[in-house]
C-alpha cells in the first residue's frame, strides 16, 4: 500500500511539471491556431542579390515596379564616403535589375507615390564637421526620371512621408534627442511643427498609416511616456498612454512597438490589444522594423535583442488581421524593412493577395500570402 502511494504522488509531481512547462512555453505567446496551410498559399521566392545591389534600398509602386538606390563609395583622405547613388529599375517584381540614372548625394530613403520617386539625401563635409544638409528630391517615371528638389534643410530629416499630393511629412534631427515633426501642405514649398504635448528622438518613434502619424512621446508634464496619434489631413489629435515605447511600426490601422511586440487596433478613438507574438519566449526584447497589412493579410519583420543565434531576426504573418501569428522566417540577416509591391492585376481582378519585398543576406527575395481559388 505505501508503495502505491509513493507511486500516486510521483505520479501527481510529474503531472504538476508538465502542466508548468506547458503554461511556461505558451504564456506571452498568443499564436492561436493558423489556417494558412488550409485556406492560404505561403509563398517565398529566393534570387541572388547582384553585388552591385549590395547596399541598395528599395521600393515598389503600385504596379509593381521596383526601385532601388545603390550607394558609390568615393575614396577619400579618412576612408570612403557616398556622394552619389546609382538609380535601379525592375520590372520583374525584383528580379532583375537596370541601371536607369546615377544621382549626387547619400540617399536614405527611396519612396513611391502615383508616378514620383522620392529620395532623402544627405550631403556630408568631413572636414567641416557640422550637421548634414538634406534633400527631398523626386523625379517623375512618366517625364524620364528628370530630377527635381521638393525642398533643401539645413539638419538630417527621416522618415519622409507623402500623405497626398501636396501634403508631406518627416522628423528632424535637433540633436540631445529632442527632435521635432515637420509637416508640409504646399508640396514642400513651406514647412510647419505642430506643436506636440512631448519630446522624440529619432527615426524609431516615428510611424504612418494612412492620414495618421504615429509619435512615441516623451511627455512635458512629466506623466511619461505616451503615444500621439495626430491625422495630419484633418488635424485630429489622440494621446494614448503606455508604459514604455519604442519602435514603432503601423499599416491599416494596426501598430505594434518594442519591447513586447504586442499588437493594437486603432479604432480613430482608442487602441485595443489583440494579440501577441514573440518567437524566442522569455528572451530579450522585440523591435518591429515595418509592419504592412493589405486587408486581413498581415507581414511583419521584427528584431530581437540579445537573441538565439539563427533566430535572432524573424518574419511573420498573419491572415485574420493581426489576431492570430505564424513565423515565415528566421535569421541573424534580415534587418532591412520589407517592402509593400503592388499587385495591379491581383487588385483588379479582386483576389485578396499580399506581397513583400525583402533582403535576407545575400538574397532578394518575395513573400506572398493569397487565398486559395474557391475558399471563402
Amino acid at each position: 500500500m505505501y508503495l502505491v502511494l509513493v507511486c500516486l504522488r510521483y505520479l501527481r509531481l510529474a503531472m504538476a511539471l508538465v502542466l508548468v512547462f506547458h503554461v511556461l512555453a505558451t504564456c506571452g505567446h498568443r499564436e492561436g491556431k493558423y489556417d494558412g496551410d488550409e485556406n492560404y498559399d505561403v509563398r517565398i521566392e529566393t534570387f541572388s542579390e547582384p553585388e552591385y545591389l549590395r547596399a541598395a534600398i528599395y521600393a515598389f509602386d503600385s504596379e509593381g515596379i521596383g526601385y532601388a538606390a545603390q550607394p558609390l563609395y568615393t575614396k577619400e583622405d579618412y576612408g570612403y564616403s557616398r556622394k552619389e547613388f546609382i538609380l535601379h529599375r525592375s520590372r520583374d517584381r525584383g528580379r532583375t535589375w537596370e541601371a536607369i540614372g546615377k544621382r549626387q548625394g547619400n540617399c536614405v530613403e527611396i519612396s513611391t507615390y502615383k508616378d514620383y520617386i522620392y529620395f532623402v539625401v544627405y550631403y556630408y563635409d568631413y572636414y567641416k564637421k557640422i550637421d548634414a544638409p538634406s534633400e527631398i528630391l523626386r523625379c517623375s517615371t512618366k517625364n524620364n526620371y528628370k530630377l527635381e528638389r521638393v525642398s533643401r534643410f539645413d539638419r538630417e530629416i527621416y522618415e519622409f512621408h507623402v500623405f497626398n499630393d501636396s501634403t508631406y511629412a518627416c522628423g528632424m534631427s535637433l540633436g540631445d534627442e529632442r527632435d521635432t515633426l515637420l509637416v508640409t501642405k504646399d508640396s514642400g514649398k513651406t514647412w510647419e511643427e505642430p506643436a506636440l504635448p512631448g519630446n522624440f528622438g529619432g527615426e524609431q518613434y516615428l510611424a504612418y498609416d494612412g492620414n495618421n502619424v504615429y509619435v512615441a512621446l516623451f511627455m512635458n508634464d512629466g506623466s511619461g511616456q505616451a503615444l500621439m496619434v495626430k491625422d495630419i489631413v484633418n488635424g485630429k489629435e489622440t494621446i494614448i498612454p503606455f508604459r514604455s515605447l519604442y519602435s514603432i511600426a503601423a499599416s491599416g490601422n494596426l501598430f505594434t512597438a518594442n519591447p513586447d511586440l504586442n499588437f493594437y487596433h486603432y479604432d480613430g478613438d482608442t487602441k485595443e490589444e489583440i494579440s501577441s507574438f514573440r518567437w524566442n519566449p522569455w528572451q530579450g526584447s522585440y523591435h518591429p522594423i515595418s509592419l504592412v497589412k493589405r486587408g486581413d493579410f498581415v507581414v511583419c519583420r521584427a528584431l530581437q535583442f540579445p537573441g538565439e543565434t539563427g533566430k535572432k531576426d524573424c518574419l511573420f504573418g498573419s491572415v485574420d488581421g493581426g489576431y492570430h501569428w505564424k513565423s515565415f522566417l528566421m535569421g541573424d540577416d534580415m534587418g532591412f524593412p520589407v517592402v509593400p509591391i503592388g499587385d495591379a492585376d491581383d487588385i483588379s481582378a479582386g483576389v485578396d493577395s499580399l506581397s513583400v519585398f525583402f533582403t535576407n543576406g545575400k538574397t532578394l527575395n518575395v513573400l506572398t500570402l493569397k487565398k486559395k481559388s474557391g475558399k471563402e
